[in-house]
């Protein structure tokens, strides 16, 4: 068997992170476009039974900080935005919008005061617990109706897949 092909291999991921994206209510939207008209949100980004419907919509710049710091609590914006190869002044401003919005938390740097640690609001964890439910709901729906061929071919992928993106993150971009 041959190894599969890239491109279409990477397609596919972002096709089934489309898919993803939109069953959890999260945008569809290139990097640098701000989907228009944030609805207002409440402390914690979302309304008080944890639903997103008055949660603001992000970009994926944002999204990917909160996942970043969910991964890493405590982190500043320089270790941010060297991880996610962002400058660092982007990252301070988005931080700095995402803690308006009610989605990080910032503390002073107890090793320096004037540096300051992002930390995922309850909130934001609460929004990002409903997402995955979603995705997983939506996830396991159409595996269910896959044929059991299929879906071993698929649970045997995942080990390799997993090596793939760990081999994609520790990588950096040239």
């Amino acid at each position: 068997m041959s190894a599969p092909d890239p491109h279409r291999l990477a397609a596919l991921i972002v096709e089934l992170r489309r898919s993803l994206r939109r069953s959890s209510g999260a945008p569809v939207a290139d990097a640098a476009t701000r989907p228009s008209g944030r609805p207002s949100a409440g402390p914690g980004g979302g309304s008080a039974d944890g639903s997103e419907e008055t949660a603001p919509r992000l970009t994926p710049a944002e999204e990917e900080i909160l996942r970043y710091v969910a991964a890493h609590p405590g982190r500043g914006t320089s270790r941010i935005a060297t991880a996610l190869r962002l400058r660092a002044n982007t990252v301070s401003g988005l931080c700095s919008a995402l803690t308006r919005s009610g989605l990080l938390v910032r503390q002073a740097d107890p090793a320096d005061g004037r540096a300051a640690q992002f930390f995922l609001s309850p909130g934001a964890t609460a929004r990002r617990a409903v997402k995955m439910e979603r995705r997983s709901d939506r996830l396991s729906r159409a595996l269910g109706r896959l044929g059991a061929e299929d879906q071993e071919r698929i649970a045997a992928a995942l080990p390799a897949l997993e090596s793939l993106a760990d081999l994609l993150h520790a990588e950096p971009d040239r």
